[in-house]
């Protein structure tokens, strides 16, 4: 079975309206999530940063925010926790790359991993052209 990661750009897709770029794809690999055709992960950060976005962008109540986080809990996504022993590399891929700890983070599950990172973020798809990162658009 293929396993990625992805990141908050690609997670962020099933969340809002068909005119997105690359909605549909975004879509479809949530659907072979849910058969099992394909395995995802991300760092349990990706929550917090579907939270925030769409919190910010649509206002949500905290009734809203709760249904928001039942839907979110019942992703077909493995989520991988943070270890602070894990500092140094992320702070290596920051300096590197020049990202963001958070992207650092995506970028360093799919290193542990050695497998594909999926993102729709410029700056990651920048680093990636040396790793094996793609754009929902190249699967």
């Amino acid at each position: 079975m293929k396993e990625i990661v992805i990141d908050a750009s690609v997670a962020l897709k099933w969340f809002y309206e068909k005119d997105e770029s690359n909605a549909d794809l975004a879509r479809q690999l949530l659907q072979h999530a849910s058969e099992n055709k394909i395995k995802i992960f991300a760092p349990s950060l990706l929550v917090l940063e579907i939270i925030n976005v769409i919190s910010r962008k649509k206002g949500f109540d905290p009734k809203k925010l709760r249904t928001l986080s039942d839907r979110i809990a019942t992703l077909p996504i493995i989520f991988e926790s943070f270890n602070i022993s894990e500092l140094p590399q992320v702070a290596i891929l920051i300096n590197k790359y020049k990202l963001t700890s958070y992207d650092s983070l995506y970028l360093l599950l799919a290193i542990k991993k050695n497998i594909q990172l999926l993102t729709e973020d410029r700056q990651l798809l920048k680093a990636g052209q040396t790793i094996d990162l793609n754009s929902l658009a190249d699967l």
